[in-house]
């Protein structure tokens, strides 16, 4: 074989060692290429969470009101023994759960800031309310669940109710207890309205006052039955409330 033929040869397995030698970069380059994982999106729709949330507090019960959550924004109002206040603050995602932080206005000595996180399953929570002023009040852990409201026009305990004094009770879960102090004889008698809030389970509405000069505080407990003397609704606590619809 003359010296043309061998570098003609040598050339030609050159080639093929270079066309190996690139695939090999090739197909291990492909291979080193980490493959996209998958992002999954958490789809639940806050919105969901818009409602009213009854819990024990204290010697009493609470309601919480959320009516507005955009983003990481929320507020809305709780109820406690007839005392409503706004409430804003935040709410995060925590492992499929979501903590709302809320805030009360500050500007009064009964205010606080509500921490409780909130089930996206079953919607029911758990939480804390800590008080601004701490000498005065203690901190409270209460639990929550979602309840549905029932309509106006489903709900007959709605309106205006006459006994010893007035009872109204309203869509907005407040009750007003109106009422004449008598102080001194021979003066005219002062107008008293106190207002609590209510809660319905079942067929029994109770209703929560704060400490006042008629009932003392007193928890009502009535029933709606039916007066067959005169055909009229009663609300009674079948003892010695007796409330009669206008």
């Amino acid at each position: 074989m003359n010296l043309k033929h061998c570098i003609y040869l040598a050339a030609i397995c050159g080639n093929l060692l270079l066309m190996s030698s690139c695939g090999n970069v090739s197909d291990k380059a492909q291979t080193d290429i980490p493959e996209e994982k998958e992002i999954v999106k958490n789809t639940f729709d806050t919105q969901q969470f818009i409602g009213e949330y009854v819990g024990n507090f204290g010697d009493g019960h609470i309601v919480i009101a959320l009516s507005y959550i955009q983003g990481k924004n929320t507020s809305g109002y709780n109820l406690h023994k007839g005392l409503r206040r706004n409430i804003k603050g935040t709410v995060t995602e925590e492992n499929g759960n979501y903590r709302f932080r809320m805030e009360e206005p500050g500007d009064h000595k009964y205010d606080g800031v509500f921490d409780f996180l909130l089930s996206s399953s079953d919607f029911t929570g758990k939480g804390t309310w800590v008080p601004n002023d701490k000498k005065l009040l203690k901190e409270r852990s209460f639990e929550l669940a979602k309840r549905e409201r029932k309509t106006d026009e489903e709900n007959p305990f709605l309106g205006y109710w006459d006994g010893d004094c007035v009872l109204e009770i309203n869509p907005d879960g407040l009750a007003v207890l109106s009422y004449y102090d008598y102080k001194r004889e021979y003066e005219e008698p002062e107008l008293i309205k106190v207002r609590g809030q209510w809660i319905v389970q079942d067929e029994t509405i109770t209703i929560e006052w704060p400490k006042n000069s008629y009932n003392g505080g007193k928890k009502y407990v009535l029933k709606i039955r039916n007066d067959n003397e005169y055909g009229e609704s009663v609300l009674t606590d079948g003892k010695e409330l007796n409330f009669y619809q206008y």
